[in-house]
């Protein structure tokens, strides 16, 4: 086992490790081939969701609409009502818009944006934090690592873009995150993997040129991520100055989108504000104190931590100690198991060996961490209960399908449903893979 320390907050992106050319369209057969020989069998053994056949009939879209799924990392819910992206919310005035969304716990960037894409939460999808230790494969997910996180064992269930793949749809897949092939060998047609900086209006170009392809080679879903609202929040706070340019960069992005198509704007969680942030340190003495820290083997996932202890360690005593705090100090942070886990979050070590027995969640306006684990500067922060308003996400959706509700506002729904949505629009809804939004959730908004 690999001894791990608990990881800084900043998210940054996907990974800022990897150099590729400007962007390409790139039809994955060989890079396809290398990640199913790396896939682990285990989890095909363990899970329901990662196999699918590929003898269903083609269905090629019987009511022939393309869907554009835009996600803008860390943009809030209420920055939609900053007055900063008229464009954006003119999107909504045309079509829908949703009061806000329901991130999947933990409200961080990885389990959120495979939520979004499977319809699944992550005690069932697999990806439980941005950092984590499998205890079934001894191995380490860190998502600034692509040989850390691009194998396709680590992502249980089907996205959308496989799915739809299945169905005879061609997809492309502009550096949202995610493996660039299923573990079933599914790959979108044209997949762009992330590098850091790329300006929106270069992502706008790429998603005119696919969409401006002939018919037999034009992609009819197009998934694309961004990460600049995320990065500015962690850096300077979610109402700096800095943050309100990205949201203009947004907003001048929403202008341009095409307005023929589908077009759905999501985020994968909110942002609070941390620049005075209290942090409690595990290592002090009137917590685990420096022995009882030092038993800690692995830690997944900041600023809500999953805990496992060396198999020697004394482990009730240690969450006696912990829950002692807690209850000593209220507010500060919470300490769950398997039996205390609120069943609202879908995420419990008895559902998914990756989540770990013990998890930590501080309230807003605290960290958790050891002194000698670093310095935490980061002025915005999420990774938060999803029930807390500064970590929900935003919903806005356009295009001839959504132009009939001219304006609708939606109640607040769980992230889960996006892949419904999409699925519904596709028509392909009978391709479903198993996932856990709603049945018939969309069925009034969207004609079968």
């Amino acid at each position: 086992m690999e001894k791990t320390l608990p990881p800084p907050a900043v998210s940054g992106g996907p990974t800022a490790s990897i150099h590729v050319p400007r962007l390409f369209r790139l039809i994955l057969l060989a890079v396809a081939v290398g990640f199913v020989i790396l896939s682990s069998p285990i989890f095909g053994l363990l899970r329901g969701f990662q196999h699918y056949p590929h003898a269903i009939p083609p269905i090629a879209n019987p009511h022939n609409r393309t869907v554009v799924l835009i996600s803008i990392d860390g943009f809030r819910a209420d920055y939609v009502d900053k007055g900063l992206t008229p464009h954006l919310v003119e999107h909504g005035q045309c079509g829908v818009r949703a009061e806000w969304m329901r991130p999947v716990f933990p409200t961080l960037t990885f389990p959120n944006h495979w939520a979004l894409l499977t319809g699944l939460y992550a005690e069932s999808h697999g990806i439980i934090a941005n950092t984590f230790w499998d205890p079934i494969t001894d191995a380490y997910f860190d998502y600034s690592k692509p040989e850390r996180s691009w194998g396709a064992h680590w992502w249980l269930g089907e996205p959308i873009w496989a799915t739809a793949e299945r169905a005879g749809i061609r997809t492309a897949n502009l550096m949202w995150p995610g493996p660039p092939v299923t573990s079933a060998g599914v790959a979108p047609t044209y997949f762009i993997p992330w590098r850091n900086k790329v300006p929106l209006t270069e992502k706008l170009a790429q998603i005119n040129e696919w969409l401006a392809l002939p018919k037999g080679q034009r992609p009819q879903l197009i998934v694309m991520y961004d990460p600049a609202v995320d990065q500015a929040g962690h850096s300077t706070g979610p109402d700096s100055p800095a943050l309100n340019l990205t949201l203009h960069a947004v907003n001048e992005f929403a202008r341009d989108v095409p307005k023929d198509v589908d077009v759905i704007f999501v985020s994968d969680h909110g942002m609070t504000d941390t620049s005075h942030q209290e942090l409690i340190y595990l290592d002090d003495p009137e917590l685990l104190d420096i022995d009882g820290a030092s038993q800690i083997v692995h830690w997944d996932g900041w600023p809500s931590m999953g805990l496992r202890f060396s198999e020697d360690a004394d482990v009730p005593a240690l969450i006696e100690r912990l829950e002692a705090y807690a209850a000593a100090n209220p507010g500060r942070f919470r300490v769950f198991n398997a039996s205390t886990m609120p069943e609202r979050w879908h995420f419990n070590p008895r559902h998914n060996e990756r989540i770990a027995p013990v998890w930590i969640v501080p309230e807003l306006g605290w960290g958790v961490g050891v002194r000698n684990g670093g310095s935490y500067p980061v002025k915005g922060n999420h990774g938060f209960d999803n029930a807390e308003p500064s970590m929900h996400a935003m919903m806005v959706a356009g295009g001839p399908t959504f132009a009939k509700h001219n304006g609708s506002v939606v109640p607040h729904f769980q992230n889960t449903e996006i892949y419904g949505l999409v699925a519904r629009l596709l028509g392909i809804e009978r391709s479903r893979a198993p996932n856990n939004g709603t049945a018939g959730f969309w069925d009034d908004m969207i004609d079968a």
